[in-house]
Order: structure tokens, then C-alpha cells, then sequence
């Protein structure tokens, strides 16, 4: 991968060596998976070069995208169990801005979604960077240094505008909180709700606001995730709907339900959403719209954002009954100034680095939420995809992506034998450096757990003989095949299980897990056992230690999908796997009642 990214650096576009850094969190089904190829576990914490016995329930995903071009490539994943904490997400921040510095691109920003522990890892860095400012007697700015490149934060626009509807669904809108009580003008989801009504009720042959149903409106229906369900109602047509019934005959409308009244503050309304539409427009482009074409010198963006930042400066989110201040009120509409002047700032570095323009939809996590509905979709429809199933299927949408018209090389120079930097060619240099790389080692780090006293899974002895006894690799004799059947044999491999599952709690999240059993199976079981074949107990240990590792998934996996239930008495791994699956199963109820 990063071979690859060093080489398409070369090769592509100067301008495109700008890029920024997107990442984003989706849910997993807890389960783990023995990969024997890497000798691993799959499922538990793992960010790449640091492991814990943690059950993983979350993915992150980073992305990366030109600027210039807007073509763009997945370049890794770790995951967490619960959202990523905040000390682990700078450490991951400042991993991958740290390499696709050193691969030769130029991080320009970074761009993520308002959820606690990225502001949270924002903030520290811009903190560490600014410390170091004043040191050096420079001024403060939002901004945070990685290599001697400037990243600008930003926070995606897309879910700043469905934090807008969230809060005026359960609150008002004030849109001049510095005025005097009796000045104040208030936006209200009651007008919205009123106006829809309207529209659904009236006697007119076709509807105004055709795109909006229930889903749009009442907030136990509306799915709170999909991007459509907010920018469908804060939009021009429910604005210009809302005017148009306040002129005309003073906002009351006849309907089937009798007659309907919208009152006269419902203007405030009309006016914020159409702000907010214009706002969300001017960061996403669309054809025909004044503020919704790419930014460029001459566009009006950066007039419309100044007066845009002032605006939301005199607006607050207020009680919906009382009008009264709540005390820890709304981030998205701090975090739509930030982002507005951060990208105002991006703008200026990027003109300084030769753009004439610049589409602001690259500006967004649409690149890694269609990502994660891929993965969600791949083979079949699976809403919460276990870890094992997501790395196969980022391996899967990693060769698309190399292979598609919008692959990070896709707009590469063409090189002496006329070729763009293409898969085969990143396969055949990634095998070529291969002997001369060297594996980095995993840190694998975790507080130490009590010892488990209690033996819980059921050892088929016989089936380990028959896999031994049928595997034509083994070389054997009539001697070895009768030694194999001896019930000392079979009592001692269920020893060996027993100690397994005594000793495999404290390592398995460490990699060279198979390795590791072995050696404790051999020094603990094996060690008096005398065989005709030299080879035999080789494979003896090995069979026994692959059959252990798999019930034992087998087994862990029964614990967290509910299907085992017992008191796992002084065991701590079996009793985190339980509470994984009671909080897992929570979660999973609560979102099937709403």
C-alpha cells in the first residue's frame, strides 16, 4: 500500500499531491476469527501496531482524497471496542498524516464528524500546536502542525446540517439572541410540522412539498442517519411554501381536517431554513444555484460566509416552551462557523499553491459512509458485519478501487512506456521490495487479568486422531497409528485442552498465538511423551493446538451472540464476552423500538 502511494506521489498531477484526510466509525457484530495464515486473532482491539484483549463492536476507516481531482483511496482501518478513545485517535491522526507525508502528498485538512472524542482529538492537537506557537511568540490559529504541514480542520458539512434539524426538532431557533426578550425572533419545528399538514390536507389537486412524508416530519419516524430527511426539509421548497401561505390569506389555509392556521412567526422559520439551505448549498455543489457552483476568485462564497459566520453568531438553540438558555447547547452551530472559516482557509492555501477553483464537495465523509455501505452490501445485505467480514471486504474495495477510473493514479503522467501507474504494476514493485522489508512488531499491551480456574469446552479427541491419522502429509506406521489410539493418548489430549484453556486467556490477543500455545502444550503436556515417529508428536501438538484455537472461537462467538449463558466463574475473558453480548443485544433492541 504504501509502496504504492510512494510511486503514484511520482507520478500524478503536482496539484494532486494535496489531499485530505477523512475517517469515520461503523458498528460490527462481536465475534472473533482465528486468521491461521497471519496467526492472529481477528475481532479484538487492534490498531495495526497496537492490540488488546478488547472485543472490537467498531471500525474506523481512513480516507484519503486529491483536491485537485477529487480522486481518492481507502488506506487503512483499526478497531475499537465502543467509539475510539481520544488518546488512540490522535495516535492514529498523527500516524497517517505522518505517512502520507513521507509517501510525498501534502495534507492540506482533515475532515470528520462531531462526535465527542473527534472534537475532543481536534482540540488537543490544535492545543500541542499552539503551545509550541507561543513559544515561539506566533499567534494562536485552528489549525495543527504534522511534519512542518499546516492541517486545517474541518468538521463534515453534511452532518452539521442534520445536527440543525436534530436540535430544532426538540428545540427553538433563536435568531437574535443578543436583542432585548421582546425583540427576539424564534424558529419553531411546529411551523414546519403545521405547513406539512397543509400541504398533505389541502384541497389542491397536487401537492407543494411532494418530496416529504411522515418520515421528513415526526420525529419518532424520521431516520435520524439518512442525509435525504434533513436537507429535504430544510430546503428552499418548504421556505418558499411556508412564505407563500403567510401572504396569502394571512397564513390560513382550508383543508379536509377543517381549517389550518400558520402564525405569523412562522416567517422567522421560513427564513432560517432557507439560510441553512443556501448554506448547505454553498458547500455542496449542484447545478444551477448561485452559491452552489465550485469556488473560484470571482464566486461569492467567501461574502456569503462572511455574512454567514455573523448570522449564526446571534443564533442559539433555546427550550421550545419557555424560550428560556440551555446550558450546554448545541455544537453544530459552533462547529458550522469553524468549518466555514476553516474552509476559507483551505481556499487561500490551495491559491497559493496554484488552484484557480476548487469543488467543496470534496470536503465531505460521503467517500467513506458509501464505503462502509459497500461493505455492508458485499456477498449479501449485512447491516452489522463481523471484523473478519470487514477485512475482506476492504480487501475486496481496495482492488476496485485500484482498478477504477477514480483511483488515486487514475490521472497519473504517463511514463516512458505510455502506461498510468496501474494494480499490476503496484503488485509486481510490492513483490520486488518484499525480501527487503521487515515485519515491524505489534505491541500488545493490556493490564493484567485475574486466572481462570474453570475449564468449559468440550474436547473431541476423536475427531484430532482422525484428522492426524487421515492427513497424508503426516508419514506414519501401523505402531504410530495404534499408539495414536491408546486412551493415555486421549486422556492427555484432553489435558491439554484443559491447560489450553487455562493458559490461551492471557495471549490470545497477541500475534504468534498458535506458536505460543504450542509451546506451552509442549512443555506443560507433551514433554514426557515418547513416540515411534519423530514427526508424530509434531503434528500431534499442532493438531491439537489448531482444534483448541477454533473451539474456542466457536465457543467465545456463543457467548457474545446470547446463544451460551452461564456464570463464568473466574474467567474474565468468557465474563467480557457477556457483558459484550447483553450491551450488544441492548443496543440492538433499542434501535428496533424506535
Amino acid at each position: 500500500m504504501f509502496k504504492y502511494l510512494k510511486l503514484v506521489a511520482t507520478e500524478i498531477d503536482p496539484k494532486d499531491l494535496h489531499v485530505v484526510l477523512i475517517w469515520d466509525e461503523m458498528s460490527l457484530q462481536p465475534a472473533l476469527h482465528y486468521d491461521r495464515s497471519k496467526d492472529k486473532m481477528v475481532g479484538i482491539e487492534d490498531w495495526g501496531m497496537r492490540r488488546t484483549r478488547k472485543f472490537a463492536d467498531h471500525a474506523i476507516m481512513f480516507y484519503i482524497r486529491c483536491l485537485a481531482s477529487g480522486n481518492h483511496m481507502p488506506i487503512g482501518y483499526g478497531f475499537c471496542n465502543s467509539a475510539t478513545r481520544t488518546a488512540q485517535l490522535i495516535r492514529c491522526i498523527k500516524q497517517w498524516l505522518t505517512v502520507i507525508i513521507k509517501c510525498g502528498f501534502k495534507p492540506v485538512a482533515t475532515v470528520c464528524d462531531q462526535g465527542g472524542q473527534n472534537i475532543a482529538a481536534i482540540n488537543m492537537l490544535i492545543k500541542e500546536t499552539n503551545n509550541l506557537r507561543y513559544k515561539q511568540h506566533n499567534n494562536p490559529k485552528n489549525t495543527f502542525i504534522i511534519g512542518n504541514h499546516e492541517i486545517v480542520p474541518l468538521y463534515d458539512y453534511v452532518h452539521l446540517q442534520k445536527g440543525v434539524r436534530n436540535n430544532l426538532l426538540t428545540k427553538d431557533l433563536v435568531n437574535n439572541k443578543y436583542k432585548k426578550e421582546s425583540e427576539r425572533q424564534f424558529a419553531s419545528w411546529n411551523d414546519i410540522v403545521i405547513a406539512y399538514k397543509m400541504d398533505i390536507y389541502s384541497f389542491l389537486k397536487q401537492r407543494q412539498m411532494p418530496k416529504l412524508n411522515d418520515r421528513h416530519i415526526f420525529p419518532n419516524l424520521i431516520p435520524k442517519m439518512k442525509v435525504k430527511y434533513a436537507t429535504q426539509v430544510i430546503s428552499h421548497t418548504v421556505a418558499n411554501f411556508i412564505n407563500i401561505v403567510l401572504t396569502w390569506n394571512k397564513g390560513i389555509v382550508n383543508t379536509v381536517k377543517g381549517e389550518m392556521c400558520l402564525p405569523a412567526s412562522a416567517a422567522i422559520t421560513a427564513d432560517i431554513i432557507l439560510f441553512f439551505d443556501k448554506l448547505f448549498d454553498s458547500f455542496n455543489k449542484k447545478e444551477n444555484k448561485e452559491l452552489s457552483c465550485i469556488i473560484s476568485p470571482v464566486s461569492k462564497h467567501i461574502s456569503f460566509w462572511q455574512n454567514a459566520v455573523n448570522r449564526i453568531r446571534q443564533m442559539d438553540f433555546v427550550e421550545n416552551t419557555t424560550h428560556k438558555h440551555i446550558r450546554h447547547n448545541a455544537k453544530c452551530l459552533t462547529n458550522w462557523i469553524w468549518t466555514i472559516k476553516g474552509a476559507q482557509y483551505v481556499w487561500n492555501i490551495l491559491q497559493k499553491c496554484g488552484f484557480s477553483s476548487f469543488n467543496l464537495r470534496y470536503l465531505n465523509q460521503d467517500l467513506v459512509e458509501n464505503c462502509f455501505s459497500q461493505i455492508r452490501d458485499h456477498g449479501h445485505r449485512n447491516n452489522n458485519p463481523t471484523s473478519y467480514q470487514f477485512c475482506a471486504s476492504f480487501k475486496t474495495l481496495v482492488t476496485t478501487n485500484l482498478t477504477s477510473k477514480h483511483s488515486i493514479s487514475s490521472n497519473c503522467k504517463e511514463n516512458d512506456e505510455g502506461t498510468s501507474l496501474s494494480l499490476s504494476k503496484m503488485i509486481s514493485t510490492a513483490a520486488s521490495c518484499e525480501n527487503d522489508e521487515k515485519e515491524e512488531e505489534t505491541e500488545c499491551t493490556d493490564s493484567s487479568i485475574p486466572s481462570a480456574t474453570n475449564c468449559y469446552i468440550f474436547v473431541d479427541t476423536d475427531k484430532i486422531i482422525k484428522n492426524i491419522i487421515t492427513n497424508k502429509t503426516v508419514m506414519q506406521c501401523a505402531e504410530c497409528v495404534q499408539w495414536l489410539k491408546n486412551e493415555d493418548i486421549l486422556r492427555t489430549i484432553e489435558h491439554a485442552f484443559q491447560v489450553a484453556e487455562l493458559k490461551f486467556v492471557n495471549f490470545f490477543y497477541e500475534t504468534e498465538i498458535k506458536k505460543k500455545l504450542k509451546s506451552i502444550l509442549y512443555l506443560e503436556v507433551f514433554t514426557r511423551i515418547s513416540t515411534h515417529c519423530s514427526t508424530l508428536l509434531d503434528y500431534l501438538i499442532e493438531e491439537t493446538a489448531q482444534e483448541f484455537i477454533v473451539q474456542w472461537c466457536k465457543f467465545i462467538n456463543k457467548i457474545l451472540n446470547g446463544t451460551q449463558q452461564e456464570n463464568y466463574e473466574n474467567n474474565y475473558i468468557y465474563n467480557e464476552a457477556k457483558r459484550m453480548s447483553m450491551r450488544f443485544t441492548k443496543k440492538k433492541n433499542l434501535k428496533q423500538t424506535k
